[in-house]
């Protein structure tokens, strides 16, 4: 077999876009606390009058009691010393809120806010956020970060009083499908310590992945990237590779293949893509996948995504030789009178290795593809495939001819082929038939055009992107 030259390319430069991680959606039920004291618990007391001239441990209002909170528009509401603010997303005063009044040395300190959160995913991360802000500009609150009786963080409020500002606590890993989270207010002082909280979130992290595989020469067809880089695959640098969302009408990105063959689309966010290869035209032709692009999802979960096999080509031989009948009926003679002239009987055409022979001698010979006479059935299969090659002009040099997806070098063949014709002339015992038939499949193979013809690595098809920057 021809051995297969290695191609030393550079890598083109890849088009990428880079994603940031991306939010699903608040899995948190009234979160916002517009439904009212719901979808939560606390070990605070709830106080549902909003009051601030009477009430309370001193008669500041119906919130002047430590340990209690309140859903409510405005914190001024319940507590005549208390900073007067809508809620963080209703700047007109209509928004709720959580309005709380920290509690005081109690051990262990209450919870002030429980929810719980089923149908999360093992393994994924998490993001737990609110906007919190402070309403008394003394003993800012502390609160404690606990999800599943474990411990992440602690949140201090803001100094500022009256300013909404959000708090983002470190990414959280699911180990179960339910999350129990609490915040707890460890600042157990008597004065100050007064608060409210809004729009409370966990969403799932949406991690952007990559996206790669590889481009490969199929050199033996077999739709796999299997055997050696002789034999079986090579890789194809400087090919265009396409990702397209689900439904787009143009890419979404566009890389090219590097000298290893591979390619890659980095951080793509999560969305259903399909991953095409350009269309390389003339005589390529794409081995694999069956349906001609490759189709995959991104999660969210981070994980590098390899498109499993690639894309396989090949580049073929674009020649095709005519068939037996066709050389041993009018139509054969017709052609060859064109070449050779109108004597049909005049010595005129050398179907190597033979001595010069007439039209109708060849016509005779290519009649005998049938013959019981394993010599003479395969002599007629050979004199069809030269005028195939001479006549015709089919040109199968230098390329490789796929037999039951086995990789065999033309010249070769060929050469071996002849060689065995003469042997099996000069001594009819040489003529096994087991090898007559090997050769006679190879030749009637050719003839009618079933075996594909490909070019080797180094002879491949021009790559269209090979020159683009």
């Amino acid at each position: 077999m021809k051995k297969i030259l290695a191609m030393t390319v550079v890598m083109l430069a890849a088009m990428l876009m880079v994603a940031a991680p991306a939010m699903a959606g608040n899995l948190i039920t009234s979160g916002d606390f517009e439904a009212g004291s719901t979808g939560f618990t606390s070990e605070y007391t709830l106080v549902t009058e909003a009051n601030n001239t009477s009430g309370g441990e001193s008669g500041l209002g119906t919130l002047d009691v430590e340990g209690a909170y309140a859903i409510g528009l405005d914190p001024y509401g319940y507590h005549r010393l208390w900073e007067s603010f809508s809620d963080h997303t209703n700047a007109d005063g209509t928004g709720h809120m959580m309005i709380v009044n920290g509690n005081e040395d109690a051990t262990p300190p209450p919870v002030v806010y429980q929810t719980t959160v089923t149908g999360l995913i093992p393994g994924r991360d998490y993001e737990f956020s609110f906007w919190g802000a402070t309403s008394y500009p003394t003993a800012y609150a502390q609160l404690e970060l606990w999800i599943n009786d474990e411990y992440v963080d602690t949140y201090d409020a803001p100094e500022s009083l009256a300013t909404w500002a959000q708090y983002v606590a470190p990414a959280w890993t699911a180990t179960s499908d339910t999350g129990v989270i609490k915040l707890v207010d460890v600042n157990t002082a008597h004065t100050g310590n007064d608060f409210a909280l809004d729009d409370i979130s966990l969403e799932i992290i949406n991690y952007p992945s990559d996206i790669t595989s590889i481009k490969f020469y199929d050199t033996n067809m077999d739709g796999l990237k299997t055997g050696d880089t002789e034999s079986g695959w090579l890789p194809i640098p400087f090919w265009r590779i396409e990702l397209w969302g689900a439904g787009g009408t143009e890419p979404f990105r566009v890389t090219y293949t590097g000298a290893d063959g591979w390619y890659m689309f980095e951080d793509v966010p999560v969305g259903d893509y399909i991953v095409k290869e350009g269309v390389g035209g003339g005589c390529w032709v794409q081995t694999f996948p069956e349906a001609g692009f490759h189709t995959t999802t991104v999660t969210g979960d981070g994980a590098t995504i390899e498109c499993q096999n690639g894309f396989g080509n090949v580049c073929k031989r674009c020649v095709t030789g005519y068939t037996m009948g066709f050389w041993s009926n009018k139509n054969g003679k017709a052609a060859l009178k064109a070449v050779y002239g109108t004597d049909c009987d005049a010595p005129v055409i050398v179907p190597e290795p033979y001595a010069a022979v007439s039209i109708n001698e060849v016509l005779a010979m290519a009649n005998l593809a049938n013959a019981r006479d394993m010599c003479v059935m395969l002599k007629a299969q050979y004199v069809a495939h030269w005028l195939n090659v001479n006549v015709k002009h089919a040109d199968y040099a230098g390329a490789a001819v796929i037999i039951d997806g086995e990789v065999v070098d033309y010249d070769a063949e060929l050469a071996a082929a002849v060689a065995f014709i003469e042997a099996c002339e000069a001594d009819p015992t040489l003529c096994d038939r087991t090898k007559a038939g090997e050769y006679k499949d190879f030749f009637d193979g050719l003839n009618n055009n079933r075996f594909p013809v490909v070019e080797y690595y180094e002879n491949m098809c021009d790559v269209p992107w090979a020159s683009e920057d």
